[in-house]
Order: structure tokens, then C-alpha cells, then sequence
């Protein structure tokens, strides 16, 4: 059996525009970090200003402008981020 997996691009633009495709949904939109999904991870934007200004859930697209983007992580989609433990 052959393993598919959906690919996607990420492109950045003289770190203050970022043009994703192949998303499968959104998480979270901040001014500081904006948090997407893939087929099989996890993608976090950081940075300032930032602004998500075309969103086609569709295409599973979205162009983010800001000031300044400063990081771009991948993360295993399975890994959900815990409170736990933080406050005692």
C-alpha cells in the first residue's frame, strides 16, 4: 500500500508576506502567530501584525501579510499544546 499524503507550499516574501496552500484548516488567527493545519501537521506563523487577508477554505489557501515574519515551525500534528502542570 502506498502512503498519500497531500503536499502543500509555503512561501515566503521578503519576510513580511507568507502564501500557504494545501491547508486543511485553521486553528487560530492572532496578530502574532497564526496557527494552520496539513494533512498531517501543524503549522505556526509568528511574527507582528500579522494579517490573514486571503482565506479560500476550499483551495485550502491563505495569504498572511504583517510587519515582520519571524518564524515558521512545524510541528507533528498529533501534539496539542498543555496547560497542564503550569498553574499550581
Amino acid at each position: 500500500m502506498v502512503d498519500t499524503v497531500k503536499k502543500h507550499t509555503l512561501i515566503v516574501d521578503n519576510c513580511k508576506k507568507v502564501s500557504l496552500s494545501g491547508l486543511t484548516s485553521v486553528v487560530s488567527i492572532f496578530e502574532k502567530e497564526i496557527e494552520v493545519t496539513t494533512e498531517n501537521q501543524r503549522v505556526i506563523i509568528r511574527g507582528v501584525g500579522l494579517n490573514a487577508n486571503k482565506l479560500n477554505v476550499e483551495d485550502g489557501t491563505l495569504v498572511v501579510e504583517g510587519d515582520f515574519v519571524a518564524s515558521i515551525t512545524y510541528t507533528d500534528k498529533a501534539k496539542r499544546l498543555s496547560l497542564k502542570g503550569m498553574f499550581k
